[in-house]
């Protein structure tokens, strides 16, 4: 009953170098045929009959159909069904079917290259040929194509001079999970997601919201990261999950962008690019995002004016950290604020929006400020459509055309800013500003408790340094006059603007 060896490449996944990942033990081996093999007859040509059944609990994805008509227990003429026999130290492929016809029960034609006996069990594992996004425009690139669905059956009988095999029914059940991801940003082209062993890369055609990836279950919470590109800016969000095998995922994917222009903070060389926009986090849904624009800030409303609801932009030191509290809004106790933090050092936690997004450190910040190339050239406090606040520009910059640029902070005696008589843009100005590279961080004031004060008169940014037992260092302009390393009491709310590493 057996025959030349004719396999199936394994399911695999591919590294972003392209090469294959390990294969988990139960996977088919490599399709290449030894030498050997070449001139041997061709297999035997068997014939099965196998009706499949839908589980209890079947995931939305048909064998065929999509994947929300639910798992019908139906196969589509030639999708295809292998056939390992289960072994004591592993499997061993036995058969790769084709249904013949649709329906429930169908007669599925192959080639049986392994010899089984009346009695042997068998696991059937379905793979769709054709894996299809049910009218959706993203295409495939190089997906990991895990099993969608197994059965475990036994032989019932086997004819040699018939070259028949009948098996029991067969009640396919998922051992993948499936997840269907909604994006925020629709200019994206390409993806990949990375759970530390599996690399899942995809392009679209046209930009996409909606798009659905077979994952392997976890026993465990999975940190995912997700990459994307819109061709001129990474994105990336680390979302966790713990997932169950033949279960249904939905995932909001909110996409945290950096801005386009490069600051060196160190004189190492080290430069960064800056987050599009202020950190927020909405306590109603438990999610994070950055500010629609650079210009955008809540004020004395939402979550900053509520210690359980809304959404909030100003927060207690490190309480955007893995682990932290963003809510807690203690205007007395400062125990719960990295307490572990002693005076002069720095936090390493990473943020909870992902490792590849950090706080500038006080140095880092003094750094930018003072003693890069031409610093004090680069910074300048405006009104931008009526927002008061300050603009950094990056390292190469270059003024478009028509516009004008004055630097520095000046020292009013007053005591108070007017920031429309240092620089004035129209948002439309600003538009181009941003788009050679500008950052613009708002005069968002800052919080104690529930109340905030000095909207539209200061600005107050954290860094990852302490500055005393109660206390962290932050960047602060007010009153004319701005302090790269500004000391703070840890449990007022100031400003987040994160960065990512460029080198």
């Amino acid at each position: 009953m057996s025959g030349a060896l004719l396999m199936l490449a394994a399911p695999s996944c591919s590294k972003d170098d392209g090469t294959a990942l390990e294969a988990p033990v139960e996977q088919a081996a490599d399709s290449e045929q030894p030498a050997e093999h070449i001139n041997e007859p061709a297999a035997t040509v068997w014939h099965v009959t196998l009706n499949a059944k839908t589980a209890s609990n079947g995931i939305s994805k048909a064998l065929s159909g999509d994947y929300e008509s639910g798992f019908q227990g139906k196969f589509a003429k030639d999708e295809e069904v292998y056939a390992f026999k289960i072994l004591e130290d592993g499997y061993e492929e036995v058969g790769e079917l084709t249904a013949e016809s649709d329906g429930e029960t169908t007669t599925f034609t192959g080639e049986w290259t392994g010899s089984v006996s009346e009695g042997d069990e068998l696991e059937l594992r379905y793979l769709s040929p054709n894996f299809d996004y049910n009218g959706q425009d993203g295409t495939l690139e190089n997906a990991c194509k895990h099993f969608y669905a197994t059965a475990k059956v036994k032989v019932t009988a086997v004819d040699a001079d018939a070259n028949t095999v009948s098996l029991e029914d067969a009640t396919f059940e998922f051992c993948s999970s499936m997840v269907k991801f909604t994006l925020t940003e629709k200019a994206v082209t390409s993806f990949s997601i990375n759970d530390g062993k599996h690399v899942i890369k995809l392009a679209f055609a046209a930009a996409a919201k909606e798009f659905y990836v077979s994952l392997p279950p976890s026993d465990v919470k999975t940190d995912y990261t997700i990459m994307a590109s819109d061709e001129t800016v990474n994105t990336s969000v680390i979302k966790t999950y713990n997932l169950e095998k033949n279960k249904y995922y939905t995932a909001n994917v909110t996409f945290f962008k950096a801005l386009k222009g490069e600051f060196t903070v160190n004189g190492e060389g080290k430069t960064v690019c800056f987050a599009s926009g202020n950190l927020r986090y909405n306590a109603d849904v438990s999610a994070w995002s950055f500010a629609p624009t650079q210009l955008s800030r809540i004020g004395n409303a939402s979550g900053n004016a509520s210690e359980t609801a809304g959404t909030r932009d100003l927060f207690g030191w490190g309480m955007w950290l893995e682990g932290q509290d963003p809510m807690e809004s203690d205007d007395e106790d400062n125990s719960m604020y990295l307490p572990s933090v002693g005076d002069g050092e720095e936090f390493s936690n990473n943020s909870a929006i992902g490792s590849d997004w950090k706080t500038l450190s006080a140095e880092e910040w003094k750094y930018l400020i003072e003693d890069r190339d031409y610093a004090s050239d680069k910074y300048g406090l405006a009104e931008v459509d009526g927002v008061q606040g300050l603009i950094l520009l990056p390292d190469d910059w270059t003024l478009p055309t028509g516009l004008s640029f004055n630097s520095g902070v000046a020292d009013y005696s007053s005591g108070e800013v007017n920031y429309k008589d240092v620089n004035n843009y129209s948002a439309a100005d600003w538009q181009r500003m941003e788009n050679s590279g500008a950052v613009f961080l708002p005069a968002a004031g800052n919080r104690t408790g529930a109340s905030v004060l000095y909207v539209g008169v200061s600005g107050y940014y954290w860094s990852s340094s302490a500055g005393g037992s109660d206390y962290a260092c932050n960047l602060g302009y007010y009153s004319g006059e701005m302090f790269a390393s500004h000391n703070g009491i840890r449990y007022y709310g100031f400003s987040v603007r994160l960065v990512r590493s460029l080198n």
